[in-house]
């Protein structure tokens, strides 16, 4: 058996090789007092639940 350079060893391993698992991390929730964020332009009364109107710039 030969000798291999290290380069040659580099080389013949797989690029894409298990990388061990880190511990997982995920987007951090906001703490909303209403469960969702308020929107400035929102319908507001009766209409509320059924229209949203987009900013228009």
């Amino acid at each position: 058996m030969t000798r291999l350079s290290k380069q040659a060893e580099r080389r013949q391993e797989f690029p894409r090789k298990r990388v061990r698992a880190t511990a997982k991390t995920g987007p951090r929730k906001d703490n909303l007092p209403l469960g969702f964020k308020q929107h400035a332009n929102a319908a507001s009364g009766d209409l509320a639940a059924a229209v949203f109107v987009s900013k228009v710039r």
